[in-house]
């Protein structure tokens, strides 16, 4: 059985929004706005 793993949301920029409507798999930590994820440097 696999384990539900938990995100938090987080908002990022236009560019970042872009890039994620284009099919790129990650974004950068510039391109987050608000929301920036526990353990993230």
């Amino acid at each position: 059985m696999k384990s539900e793993r938990r995100f938090e949301p987080v908002t990022v920029n236009k560019k970042a929004e872009r890039g994620i409507r284009a099919g790129h798999p990650w974004v950068y930590g510039a391109e987050l706005v608000r929301g920036v994820p526990e353990g993230f440097e």
